[in-house]
């Protein structure tokens, strides 16, 4: 750090764009810039924070940053002319979202130590209540950061309530029972609308969730027992493996199937049109940036379901009474056409 600052004009200390050449002169290597707390600069200073931007659409720089306050309550993420606008894979749809996978197992833990460590002092009941809560909390949360967070403050907040600083195994329950489905909740509400589809094709606030549960029944629900759905080991296996892994034109080939076997008249037809019209490539380049898709990065039109969470999701909520997902997609679908005629 120190080389690089020396040779960068003091006047020009300040500026990211100058001191990605000077990385780039000195080490050959693109800088990652850590900005914290970055709310203030994005109502006092949007230029500076477009400057960012330029950097990382043209692969000078990568930008990790904290303090979304200020971004999620201007809704600069949906507006194409914002700096912020899919800032995680550029203008450019060939440079797919770079997908952040899962905390590792002793990340996770250390997050949820948080609870003791931390001016909250609380503590658990015993060793083996704590460590049982600790292994629910990372299924259920598929050591996402912003949920094992979310499961923490709604924990602090019951304990609270209850005027009491020790934890329990049946606190983590109840919580997961009343309020834990945080990530099918978010599944449930992405609107697609705001992700910036371009094309013939109408999309509205659901419109690409049958696209995601045909995918799902093709490459998970369907074999009966032999289903990978019901493999206890499924979140060990790789999102991208050969099965589970699925290229454009294989779905398109799951979305067919669907609308030739589990649809009828006027839905079978209007899907079938509206699926015509759209840009698949795009759509799935889209989804990369929700946590419904990962792309491969060694087969650009290749993708998997990230984490296997939406293929666990539906499970968790349909698995028992609807196995293969059939009166899932007929009930979505009727619900897609209900919502296209809006």
């Amino acid at each position: 750090v120190r080389e690089v600052w020396r040779i960068i004009p003091s006047e020009d200390r300040g500026n990211p764009g100058a001191i990605a050449t000077a990385v780039r002169q000195k080490h050959n290597k693109i800088p990652l810039f850590l900005f914290n707390e970055i709310d203030g600069l994005v109502v006092n200073d949007p230029d500076f924070v477009g400057t960012w931007r330029s950097l990382s659409d043209t692969g000078q720089a990568r930008f990790l940053m904290v303090g979304y306050s200020a971004i999620s309550r201007l809704s600069v993420l949906n507006k194409p002319d914002s700096p912020f606008f899919h800032f995680t894979e550029g203008t450019n749809f060939g440079n797919k979202a770079i997908a952040l996978t899962a905390l590792s197992p002793s990340a996770a833990e250390q997050l949820l130590t948080l609870l003791e460590t931390s001016e909250l002092g609380l503590r658990w009941q015993n060793k083996e209540q704590r460590e049982k809560a600790f292994q629910l909390l990372i299924e259920k949360s598929y050591r996402i950061p912003w949920v094992l967070q979310s499961y923490g403050k709604l924990l602090v907040e019951h304990l609270e309530k209850d005027r009491r600083d020790t934890l329990a195994l049946d606190d983590v329950k109840m919580i997961l029972k009343q309020e834990g489905r945080l990530v099918w909740q978010y599944i449930n509400n992405i609107d697609y609308s705001t992700l910036g589809y371009h094309g013939k094709a109408k999309v509205g606030p659901g419109s690409f969730r049958l696209i995601l549960f045909a995918l799902a029944r093709q490459h998970y629900f369907i074999g009966g027992e032999q289903a990978p759905i019901r493999d206890p080991r499924l979140r060990e296996r790789p999102a991208l493996a050969p099965g589970l892994g699925f290229t454009v034109a294989e779905v398109q080939e799951a979305v067919q199937n669907i609308i030739e076997r589990l649809l009828l008249g006027r839905e079978q037809t209007a899907f079938e049109q509206w699926f015509a019209d759209l840009d698949l490539d795009q759509t799935l380049q889209l989804l990369t940036l929700t946590l419904a898709l990962e792309p491969d990065p060694f087969q650009s039109d290749r993708y998997g379901f990230l984490l296997h969470i939406v293929p666990l999701e539906l499970y968790q909520e349909y698995g028992e009474k609807d196995p293969t997902l059939d009166d899932c997609i007929v009930n979505e679908a009727i619900s897609f056409i209900q919502s296209m005629r809006k």
